[in-house]
């Protein structure tokens, strides 16, 4: 047989529920029991049990108030690790936000140059083909430059030159005046020498 600590221990949800049910007074909730729980009046003596049953309802109850408030306060701690995860996630979000625009920034940043970089290229790549133009025209430029500077700047005094029109004329001061002599597309130097004698006699110089 068991003892009746051991037995109150086994039963104390029904013994409990009808303690209670029964105002907390042992005499009622023996006589409840006895049909429910007809095994108690073997356990124990209603004197045993008057005197079990008050003190178990007490320490049970206290027991519960102390469980209660382990729950209160781990929920307390459950509430506050939850508002701190969710702290740090909404921090987390943040920086994750902030690094996206600074690679948006970059990646914009990294488009520009990428683009200014072609353009330079292109810049390059087109002054290079100018370049080399003009360094393959120059040997003509010079020819054409050593051929005019062959042309003699004065004939006979007179000072020769190409005008814009494309024809070559002689001037000369004298006097006060300056006189002029045509000489025509192409500088021929005995021509040119005859028309200057002739503007000469015409103004009495020979």
């Amino acid at each position: 047989m068991s003892s009746p600590l051991s037995f109150l221990v086994e039963h104390e949800n029904t013994i409990l529920a009808a303690y209670g049910q029964n105002n907390a007074k042992p005499k009622d909730t023996w006589a409840s029991l006895d049909k429910e729980l007809p095994q108690l009046s073997q356990a124990m003596t209603f004197n045993t049990f008057k005197q079990y049953v008050s003190v178990f309802a007490f320490v049970k109850t206290e027991l519960d108030k102390v469980r209660q408030n382990e729950v209160v306060i781990e929920v307390s701690k459950l509430k506050n690790e939850k508002k701190r995860l969710e702290q740090q996630l909404r921090d987390a979000s943040q920086k994750l936000d902030k690094v996206r625009q600074n690679r948006d920034e970059i990646m914009k940043d990294l488009a520009e140059t990428l683009e200014q970089k072609a353009r330079l290229e292109a810049e390059s790549t087109q002054s290079s083909a100018g370049l080399d133009k003009v360094r393959q025209n120059k040997p003509v430029q010079s020819r054409v430059r050593q051929k005019l500077d062959n042309k003699p700047k004065r004939i006979c005094g007179w000072s020769v030159q190409h005008s814009k029109d494309g024809y070559y004329r002689c001037y000369r001061k004298i006097g006060k005046r300056l006189h002029s002599v045509y000489l025509g597309k192409q500088l021929d130097v005995k021509k040119a020498e005859n028309l200057i004698n002739a503007k000469e006699k015409s103004l009495a110089l020979i």
